[in-house]
């Protein structure tokens, strides 16, 4: 059953919906006659939408924890001082009461976004009238993506690993209505099947009106509308196929897995170019070190400039996301000089040339107002990994590598080539909020930089205490 401070919000989601989007909040003060205002006409929808993100940006979520801080922190990716949160956070005390708060934080935020998307889809259908060219496709079928997005999600962090999965364990709920009528933890198997049937739903729905596909641009004016610009900020049509290909492979179904991930790879423009390109040495000598290029979904932060120049510039001296040097170039880059990922990463000095740290970049750029949450290159690793044969495995990892200007590898085994994909998410994903679910994924029994041994209790974070007093 979902926790009960979710009830408590759900007379007050259509309020918090949309803040800051339009100017309907305050028409009306009562909840039901808000809604009516809301879903009277396309413009609401599209203003609900922006809500859902407007929700995942925060700190809480992508905005720092999901991205580069706590769950980074779970991932060895940080130092941290003795006797804090961090160091907690870093060595697996999940008793601990201020990382207990950080993980409930992260389980509510997450089902507030799951019930703004439930509150369009639970109106959309009966409002199909309001809406002009394609846009009741393309509403409804970004709030499917979204759901389905959280849903992962949550099951990559609270539920079980995939290779844990007890036949018949209720496990979490998956929430599909607005309702105060709590919603009942379901198995694992129940819960995969709910969530690929919104991702199919959703997919069915962007394919035929998602502007980021060529065939679909001259559906919409793009000069009059603000809503489908900058569709890599959006979880688009690619974006969906690529939380497809991450689920297909957390789930174990790899020939699923690559058909996605060689369709997002694949992605051509209405000009017939690639939609998305790896980076190479030159994108990573310039300043672009985010990479931007790459994104297939990318997050909107406000004032992220701020929350960079804390977390990374100002925290310098002490460190506070950060690694030391020896520790990045032997331990993460194995020594290999021609990585060209190593630009990532530069001497912070003093004006009198006294080196503070080793500073990471990839968000330090002047400008970047945005953060990754998919790129294209884990759609490479993905491919590579759940290809039909070892020799097609090869070439999507060989077409990697050599964008990061690295020498061909050889290998004579799936299990070999696996075990340096691992690797490669490690160097790739720094500073995103991926390794700590490659790690489980696999269920990995050691992580980089571990002090503490890595057990399978690990990679379960505990459930809100009131979220476990409903567990059956």
């Amino acid at each position: 059953m979902v926790m009960k401070h979710l009830f408590k919000i759900f007379v007050l989601g259509l309020m918090v919906l949309v803040s800051g989007c339009g100017d309907w909040l305050d028409i009306k003060p009562q909840t039901e006659s808000k809604e009516d205002d809301l879903f009277a006409k396309e413009q609401g929808f599209k203003d609900a939408l922006i809500g859902a993100y407007i929700q995942m940006k925060q700190n809480s979520l992508y905005g720092q924890n999901l991205t580069y801080t706590t769950l980074e922190y779970l991932a060895q990716h940080w130092n941290y001082s003795l006797v804090t949160y961090e160091e907690n956070l870093s060595t697996y005390v999940y008793s601990d009461a201020i990382v207990e708060a950080t993980f409930s934080s992260v389980y509510e935020q997450w089902y507030k976004v799951i019930l703004s998307c439930n509150n369009i889809l639970n109106n959309i259908d009966g409002r199909k009238d309001v809406f002009t060219k394609k846009y009741y496709e393309l509403v409804k079928g970004e709030a499917l993506a979204i759901r389905a997005f959280m849903h992962f999600d949550v099951l990559r962090l609270f539920g079980p690993t995939p290779a844990a999965v007890v036949s018949g364990e209720r496990i979490l709920p998956y929430v599909t209505e607005v309702s105060t009528i709590p919603n009942v933890h379901i198995t694992f198997d129940e819960y995969i099947k709910l969530l690929e049937q919104d991702m199919l739903e959703a997919e069915s729905l962007l394919a035929v009106s998602d502007p980021i596909i060529g065939d679909n641009t001259s559906l919409y004016d793009a000069a009059m509308d603000d809503f489908i610009q900058s569709r890599e900020l959006r979880v688009n049509y690619y974006a969906l196929k690529a939380l497809m290909a991450r689920f297909y492979l957390w789930i174990d179904q790899e020939d699923s897995a690559f058909s996605c991930a060689k369709e997002v790879i694949e992605a051509k423009s209405a000009l017939g170019g690639d939609i998305f390109t790896l980076a190479d040495k030159t994108v990573f000598l310039s300043d672009n070190k985010a990479l931007t290029g790459e994104w297939i979904f990318g997050i909107s932060v406000k004032g992220l400039a701020d929350d960079v120049q804390v977390n990374f510039i100002e925290a310098r001296a002490g460190a506070k996301l950060t690694k030391t040097k020896e520790m990045v170039l032997t331990g993460l880059y194995e020594n290999n000089t021609a990585d060209t990922r190593r630009n990532l990463w530069k001497d912070y000095t003093s004006e009198s040339g006294a080196i503070f740290s080793y500073l990471f970049t990839k968000y330090t750029q002047e400008g970047l107002s945005s953060l990754p949450v998919m790129r294209i290159s884990e759609m490479y690793l993905v491919a590579a990994e759940a290809a039909p044969t070892l020799e097609e495995g090869i070439s999507y990892f060989r077409k990697f590598r050599t964008s990061r200007d690295l020498q061909t590898l050889t290998y004579s085994t799936k299990i070999q080539l696996q075990s340096d994909i691992l690797k490669e998410y490690e160097k790739e994903f720094y500073g995103e909020g991926q390794m700590f679910y490659a790690y489980k994924r696999v269920n990995s029994p050691s992580m980089l930089w571990s002090i503490v041994p890595i057990t399978p209790s690990i990679y379960k974070i505990p459930l809100p205490q009131d979220e476990i007093s409903y567990l059956p």
